[in-house]
């Protein structure tokens, strides 16, 4: 059991000896002031029992360590043991109290990471090195001395004790000197007799009286191994900032405890910090296995000898994860006045709701100053607990209970089992990982502090729902009973809700309303019967990828909880589940479900499955989801055949590269609520065109007759993929930039084509229609270059330079005076085409003359 002490009864009867395996003493690095000044300024403030240590004491949690022999080995409070033996130390020379038995209690505390830091701290503990200091910059008087050599100057623990001791010369940003040493805390005492040190030196000697202590924690106790020792010790030795923050998490933990009023509370704050199942022990138990797994293997030296260093870490995954779990939780956070209202306003106005970007918490975990807004949780540097408060100042207590929960119930389950995987985003990790190069080593970066801290996976908005999904599973208490087949049930319906794509292949979700908007719906759903859950859900009328996608599920769910024989022996579940894994599909299989009215029905579900494996290619590559025998425009001709004139307007106009064969472009056309009749009839295996709109006045529907009909979609479909259509110079194109096809340009392409004596260049040929491939079209006649310009004028070409236009006057402000140009209005046939481009070649043989 834990047993509380105070640092000097512990010493007077134990050795303290910091193992090899330790990282250095970081507190009294550079960057850690504003630690130093908190952790120093709460000692002072309870020696002087100033508040909030007035009547109570000042706990300094656990400490926990392998003892033997009366000798402790900590695994854990290295940090705190060191400041405090420097505290009682300074504390003594100050008080004159610096004597051999003193000193003799003193030297129990020694380093056994380097030689150097085990000697500089025997030197402290000897008296005579002391005799001639005259209260006045410690430090200083320290590195002169003979005995103080130069190269402890290279140790870093050595540096960082002086450091603590001292302070730094670092102002605050009021311009103050911050107080992040000893000797400056002290500094209104230096002119005071030394009984002011005496007092302090009495008060820190008596168990009864001293006002700071901490736990004692033997690990024999728990029957741990020195391979969990050896994971503990060996997490992030360069690293600061998640100790730090857990430090300081148990330490917030420890005053809310003290502070309840409610039996309730009081009783759920010491079931947390129990000393055996409470988050001290678990975050360097059982969660350090969790994290173990995924530990760095490191990076090269240098000299390029393949020596690793900054191997076997977790301090960076560890907290990338608990920045994580606090985003999750300060998101989905209700108002405690109001639970049906969010504490973050994404932008929907609810009434006396903050802003997302106006809570301090928000704005630090996602970390704006990061170049990749992925990053947010991943290089974050730890700079106080402050930023964690995220409900109007507070950490509530839910969130310990429920991060309790959710590592205790993944912990169990990692014993066993794994997550399921998403067949389409492998890059997906609850837990985070350590980023490799190409030659298997970590990768080496600086986190928002400038501190050298190694790559740590991602995650991006989609990612981040599945993460509160998978929290949302292990969210509960030990008595539930549960197997795989539902946690994989469940990430499987997670994923099909979130993976949609639009017709440019960027995810549906990429806001922070769209992801509200996904996890509120989620927060409805059971994690550990989800197929019953989702059949007791009322459809989502909205019209949105979302809402399509959650209606999908529920008929889904219906159709697997119907329990419906199928004749092939296979349950619905496992036939919808391969066919959502399947291609490009992404979970989203409605048109395989759906009427040519987009109404369910299940029944011609197999003809379609087996079509549509004819058509695609179980994996897709970036450049065509289509079989061989299809990687031609015949699909796409076949189903614009079905297209209304408001199917046009809705699926082609202004939408995005819908002229090919990539994944996300089949995937806008399955999916779209507008195209249910065409993709009915093609799943089915209708691939032959109806004849329509053949003689229609009506663009749209003349349009798709020239789509579905003519050899148009077979040359866009090879040579301008990324196109589609839209208003382009005042024509209705189909354009991607700079080049395309005018479908509205009758006229021009009608008399060009059909006038024998004119020549048109090869490249604007479209073969089998009557269409031109180009903005401006090139062409011939008598031995002379033209160009039918976009904006409907023709124009002579000079006659040695092809892409140049023939000047008439150079001086000119009046195109048609500057050049041999003249539109066309009111050109009708091509004898008036043939009269105008003679005129052209008339005046301008004659001015060669």
């Amino acid at each position: 059991m834990a047993n509380k002490t105070t640092f000097w009864s512990f010493l007077k009867n134990n050795y303290i000896e910091i193992p090899i395996i330790q990282r250095d003493y970081a507190q009294g690095r550079l960057g850690k002031e504003n630690l130093r000044k908190n952790f120093l300024g709460d000692l002072k403030r309870a020696l002087d029992k100033e508040p909030p240590y007035k009547d109570t004491e000042m706990k300094l949690d656990f400490i926990y360590g392998t003892t033997e022999n009366d000798r402790l080995n900590p695994l854990d409070g290295q940090q705190r043991l060191t400041t405090l033996w420097l505290l009682h130390w300074y504390i003594a020379l100050r008080a004159d109290m610096l004597n051999e038995d003193n000193c003799a209690i003193l030297k129990k505390f020694t380093y056994e990471t380097r030689i150097t830091s085990r000697e500089f701290c025997q030197n402290l503990c000897i008296p005579k090195n002391f005799e001639n200091f005259c209260s006045s910059d410690i430090v200083g008087f320290i590195t002169k001395q003979t005995w103080f050599y130069s190269a402890w100057k290279q140790d870093p623990t050595i540096q960082s004790m002086l450091r603590m001791l001292s302070g730094t010369k670092i102002l605050d940003k009021k311009g103050e000197d911050i107080t992040d040493g000893i000797d400056k805390l002290f500094d209104d005492d230096k002119c005071a007799s030394a009984d002011t040190f005496v007092a302090y030196w009495n008060i820190l000697t008596d168990d009864t009286l001293c006002p700071i202590v901490f736990y004692n924690l033997p690990l024999k106790d728990f029957g741990l191994t020195d391979d969990l020792y050896i994971k503990m010790n060996a997490r992030g030795k360069q690293l600061t900032s998640f100790e730090n923050f857990k430090a300081d998490l148990i330490g917030y933990m420890t005053k809310c405890s003290e502070e309840a009023f409610e039996d309730k509370q009081k009783s759920q704050w010491k079931l947390l910090l129990d000393t055996r199942e409470g988050l001290p022990i678990k975050f360097d138990t059982d969660w350090t296995d969790i994290f173990w797994a995924n530990r760095s293997c490191g990076i090269k030296d240098k000299n390029g000898k393949g020596i690793k260093s900054k191997s076997n870490h977790i301090d960076e995954i560890f907290f990338a994860f608990l920045n994580r779990f606090f985003w999750n939780e300060l998101f989905i956070a209700r108002k405690s006045d109001n639970p049906s209202q969010f504490l973050l306003d994404m932008g929907k106005g609810d009434e006396n709701s903050v802003q997302e970007n106006e809570n301090a918490s928000y704005r630090y975990l996602n970390d704006s100053a990061n170049s990749n807004p992925n990053d947010y949780d991943t290089k974050i540097a730890y700079q106080g607990l402050d930023e964690y408060k995220y409900d109007n100042g507070v950490i509530p207590i839910e969130f310990f209970l429920k991060l309790q929960r959710v590592l205790n119930n993944y912990y169990r389950f990692s014993q066993n089992c794994t997550l399921p995987t998403c067949p389409w985003d492998s890059s997906f990790k609850f837990i985070p990982q350590y980023v490799k190069n190409e030659n298997s080593d970590n990768i080496e970066i600086s986190n928002n502090a400038n501190e050298k801290i190694l790559r740590v996976s991602t995650l991006n908005q989609v990612q981040r729902i599945v993460f509160f999904a998978i929290c949302k599973y292990f969210d509960h208490d030990d008595t539930v009973e549960d197997s795989m087949d539902s946690m994989k049930r469940w990430i499987r319906v997670i994923w099909n809700l979130i993976s949609g794509e639009g017709e440019d292949g960027r995810p549906q979700i990429r806001s922070s309303v769209a992801m509200r908007t996904a996890i509120e719906h989620i927060e409805r759903l059971d994690a550990h019967d989800v197929y019953n859950s989702l059949n007791c859900m009322p459809f989502d009328e909205r019209t949105s990828d979302f809402s399509n996608r959650w209606n999908e599920e529920i008929n889904k769910a219906k159709q697997i909880v119907c329990q419906e024989v199928r004749s092939d022996g296979k349950t619905w579940e496992e036939v919808i589940t391969e066919a959502e894994q399947y291609a490009f599909f992404r979970g989203s299989i409605r048109f395989l479900f759906q009427d040519e009215n987009g109404q369910v029905d299940w029944r011609r579900f197999d003809e379609k499955w087996k079509h549509a494996k004819n058509f695609f290619l179980p994996k897709p590559t970036q450049t065509t989801a289509m079989q061989e025998r299809y990687r031609n425009a015949d699909l796409l001709k076949s189903m614009m055949g079905w297209f209304t004139s408001e199917a046009f307007q809705e699926l082609l106009w202004w939408k995005h590269r819908t002229f090919n064969n990539k994944p996300e472009t089949w995937l806008y056309y399955l999916l779209n609520n507008d195209n249910c009749k065409a993709i009915h009839h093609l799943m089915l295996g209708e691939t032959n065109t109806p004849d329509t709109f053949e003689k229609s006045s009506d663009f749209n529907e003349r349009t798709v007759y020239i789509l579905a009909t003519t050899s148009l979609l077979d040359f866009v479909i090879t040579q301008i993929p990324s196109s589609w259509i839209r208003n382009y110079h005042n024509h209705i194109a189909i354009f991607p930039s700079g080049k395309g096809v005018f479908l509205n340009a009758e006229k021009r392409d009608g008399l060009l084509s059909s006038t024998e004596q004119i020549g048109i260049r090869k490249e604007h040929i479209i073969p089998g229609t009557t269409l031109l491939y180009g903005s401006d079209i090139n062409f011939t006649f008598n031995n002379h270059n033209f160009q039918w310009y976009r904006n409907d004028f023709v124009y002579m070409m000079d006659k040695d330079e092809y892409w140049n236009y023939a000047i008439k006057d150079e001086k000119s402000q009046e195109e048609t005076d500057k050049f041999y140009c003249c539109s066309t209005s009111d050109i009708q046939d091509s004898a008036g085409l043939i009269q105008m481009l003679t005129e052209f070649i008339n005046i301008y043989s004659n001015k060669l003359l």
